[in-house]
């Protein structure tokens, strides 16, 4: 909870450097596609991966030492060089992806885009995960490759900010966890992998439904959002 404050009150109190930008021909060549913002959520349960496969406390304290350590780096970047997120347009609600892009356009300040702590965390879990079960880590390197693509797909991020990103998990595990004995990486039984997988399927179910019921708690935040006229 305190990662998070920090991470919305840096957002909340930074403005876009004035005419910043990180495009690229790679982020200008990808169009808004709002269905992989479902995608784009796996990060926030793929994060416990490392729970669910480490049993050494050292794996354990050090794992949280790389995340911090990320996280230490990110938030000066935040404050100093508040780059803007690639948001070129409103968002209609239309439909179940856009209600939940919009969702994350609501809450997430569009400032803390340079570097990613989508990719960074997703990045960091799968080197962690790879040193105890080479088979599974390789799928999470799979889903972190997919999480990096919708960051550009939902327009959140640059394709910068997903390279920093990677780059900073590849040094956090070189710095906290290479060094480590390899009898330090026995991993739990995979089924404990269905924990976090089933927790994110929870969540994306949970979206769904409160759209198809239609919920939909905006109201109270301004956000870069249109509604669909009535009827």
């Amino acid at each position: 909870m305190v990662i998070l404050g920090v991470y919305l009150a840096v957002g909340r109190s930074t403005s876009p450097i004035p005419g910043s930008t990180l495009e690229t021909l790679v982020d200008r060549a990808v169009p808004l596609s709002p269905a992989w913002v479902f995608v784009y959520a796996a990060v926030y349960l793929q994060v416990l991966a490392p729970v669910c496969t480490l049993t050494h406390p050292r794996v354990l304290d050090r794992t949280i030492l790389g995340f911090l350590s990320i996280y230490l780096v990110a938030v000066p970047i935040w404050w100093f060089w508040p780059f803007s997120a690639p948001i070129r347009e409103p968002l209609v609600l239309s439909d179940v992806s856009s209600y939940v892009l919009g969702m994350v356009r609501a809450i997430d300040p569009v400032t803390n885009c340079f570097p990613s702590m989508h990719v960074a965390f997703a990045t960091l879990a799968a080197l962690v995960v790879v040193r105890h079960d080479p088979p599974i880590g390789k799928i999470l390197f799979l889903t972190t490759a997919l999480i990096s693509a919708s960051t550009l797909l939902v327009e959140q991020h640059w394709l910068a900010d997903c390279v920093l990103g990677a780059a900073l998990a590849v040094i956090a595990d070189r710095i906290w966890l290479s060094r480590l004995e390899k009898s330090c990486f026995a991993p739990l039984p995979r089924a404990w992998h269905s924990v976090w997988v089933g927790l994110y399927l929870t969540l994306a179910l949970g979206l769904m439904s409160s759209w198809w019921l239609g919920w939909m708690p905006l109201e109270w935040i301004q956000a870069p959002v249109v509604r669909p006229p009535a009827g």
